[in-house]
């Protein structure tokens, strides 16, 4: 089955976009948005609407569990953590 919403996160990964455009795209309303408590969600039908395809639901949970998983974006976050680490390590000489 497929969602009704998800994440900013998994929205961005299934456009192939960064933060600070699918942002603009919520500004000037291409997407749709639910706030439930303090998360933001995006509407699934918004964003086959913007791609112009149905998302397959055993596609969509492929390339979410791919993505979520992947290695390289987990060295990334260890990588600037670790910058940020020796940064602070710096400053406090």
């Amino acid at each position: 089955m497929k969602p009704l919403l998800v994440s900013v996160k998994h929205a961005r990964i299934l456009l192939g976009i960064g933060n600070t455009k699918l942002y603009a795209m919520l500004s000037d309303r291409s997407l749709e948005r639910r706030k439930i408590g303090s998360r933001t969600l995006i509407t699934v039908r918004s964003v086959e609407k913007l791609a112009g395809v149905e998302i397959d639901p055993d596609a969509f949970q492929r390339k979410i569990a791919v993505n979520d998983n992947n290695p390289a974006y987990d060295l990334a976050k260890l990588k600037k953590l670790t910058d940020l680490q020796q940064f602070l390590r710096d400053s406090d000489r």
